[in-house]
């Protein structure tokens, strides 16, 4: 987990650092966002876009794998689950014939 910290808190401080690339990324706007939607493309979008669509498309994917990975594990679960119950009907259904 802290490694996330470290490198998230590296990516947002690079601009930070005072490289012409970026000129005043995060003094356009009072709230400091590094990502802004406007027409024009300021010192450093190419970074902020790049940024935002990674992050976008690592959270897709890591979502997206969880999800494959529940369902198997349900339907895996059902499985073995309907395996137990079909043993245990098994049973009952002898019990009771051998009641009479």
């Amino acid at each position: 987990m802290s490694f996330f910290w470290v490198t998230v808190s590296v990516v947002s401080a690079i601009p930070l650092i005072g490289i012409d690339y970026f000129g005043n990324v995060y003094g356009r706007s009072g709230v400091c966002l590094a990502f802004h939607i406007t027409n024009s493309k300021p010192e450093g979008w190419e970074y902020s876009v790049a940024v935002v669509l990674f992050l976008s498309f690592m959270s897709f994917l890591v979502i997206f794998f969880s999800y494959i990975r529940m369902f198997f594990l349900a339907k895996q679960t059902r499985s073995a689950v309907r395996k137990i119950q079909d043993k245990i009907d098994r049973c009952v259904y002898v019990g009771g014939k051998t009641e009479l």
